[in-house]
């Protein structure tokens, strides 16, 4: 059951209303005429080529149940689209499909530019680059993506084909990721895990935090810390 009232031609409604309501609704609102509406022909269903076009009529005729209010018919009427508006409508979906799969495409060969650039290029456009997936995604060797390192978001590069699974985070797996840095940044030293992630010969790192001192790789494929193999590094 609804409720229409009418004040000033404004329209008051509500839906699915009780009985008790709708006596409060008009103890408390004296000056509105209330009229309760039935609905008639409401279809159950409509097809696409078609809409559904309502209209209310008021009848001056008490309500068969509740005779202190008057009734009132919702009325509805299915009306099929021109052929002009269905053309308009199909045309509409074909652009909208159109955009689509041009931004997809788009996108797809940004992507495909920026992860064939060098390393500079990669860090000056790295929000262009995918967020790193635990939902089983092949990443190939020298793939980069984005992942957090604490709150911020970093560039990492795969050194180590593989299909990523949950807990394979770039930070938390050096055997698979690398981060990226410019020609003269210096990070700090993430101990490798093999010759993939291994420094070179002249590589600097911080050591053991950004907060400490520089030291410089002495021999190439280094995969020792400068505590754990001092000949191998000098501090700058």
């Amino acid at each position: 059951m609804e409720v229409l009232g009418y004040k000033n031609g404004i329209v008051v409604y509500k839906k699915n209303t009780t009985i008790e309501e709708i006596n409060e609704y008009a103890s408390l609102n004296q000056d509105v005429e209330i009229r309760l509406v039935s609905e008639v022909n409401k279809p159950t269903s409509k097809n696409e080529n078609e809409y559904v076009n309502q209209k209310v009529n008021l009848i001056n005729t008490p309500h068969l149940v509740y005779g202190q209010y008057l009734q009132a018919e919702r009325v509805y009427t299915v009306v099929p689209f021109t052929i002009e508006e269905i053309e308009s409508r199909v045309l509409e979906i074909s652009e909208s499909n159109k955009k689509s799969i041009i931004q997809a495409e788009t996108e797809k060969q940004i992507i495909a530019t920026a992860q064939a650039g060098n390393d500079s290029d990669a860090l000056d456009n790295a929000d262009v680059f995918p967020v790193w997936s635990e939902e089983g995604v092949a990443y190939a060797l020298d793939y980069k993506v984005k992942s957090f390192d604490g709150a911020e978001l970093k560039l990492y590069k795969c050194v180590q084909a593989h299909t990523s699974q949950a807990g394979w985070e770039p930070i938390n797996v050096p055997a698979l990721f690398t981060r990226v840095a410019y020609p003269n940044e210096i990070l700090v030293f993430v101990q490798p895990t093999g010759a993939q992630d291994a420094y070179a010969l002249g590589d600097k790192v911080y050591f053991p935090t950004e907060n400490d001192d520089i030291y410089e790789s002495l021999i190439a494929d280094n995969v020792y810390s400068p505590t754990a193999y001092p000949a191998g590094w000098q501090i700058q």
